[in-house]
């Protein structure tokens, strides 16, 4: 959300290049939530509904090409021996497409060149 310059009650279309509220809304209205279904609309569809410039789809195009596609897999150990009070250990898989590339981070509200990076992550619960 830093990186791209949102809040995290922005829409996520907010984060492509030239998408304003006008076309956010126009998105919405069309059903179109996620980049994820700017990509997998029909090219005429997504031309007229953007209504961009050939120089603006180009870099709408290379965004949505860059844009991680990332899946998040949990498993509970031992999911049949549950108590209340009792700590449990949640193992999480997050795995991005193979034939995503990373690299540099498509944000222009950002102030300098950002890299994409790998994270880990612990939580503990109470």
């Amino acid at each position: 959300m830093i990186v791209q310059g949102l809040w995290n009650y922005d829409s996520v279309l907010k984060q492509i290049p030239h998408f304003n509220d006008a076309i956010i809304k126009r998105c919405q209205e069309k059903g179109v939530e996620t980049v994820f279904d700017v990509i997998e609309l029909e090219e005429e569809d997504r031309d007229k509904l953007l209504n961009l410039s050939e120089k603006q789809m180009q870099d709408v195009a290379r965004f949505c090409n860059r844009y991680p596609n990332v899946e998040l897999n949990f498993e509970v150990e031992d999911p049949d021996d549950l108590q209340t009070g009792e700590s449990i250990v949640v193992n999480v898989t997050v795995e991005r497409a193979e034939d995503d590339e990373g690299g540099t981070v498509i944000a222009p509200l950002y102030p300098q060149k950002k890299d994409e990076g790998s994270f880990s992550f612990f939580l503990f619960f109470l």
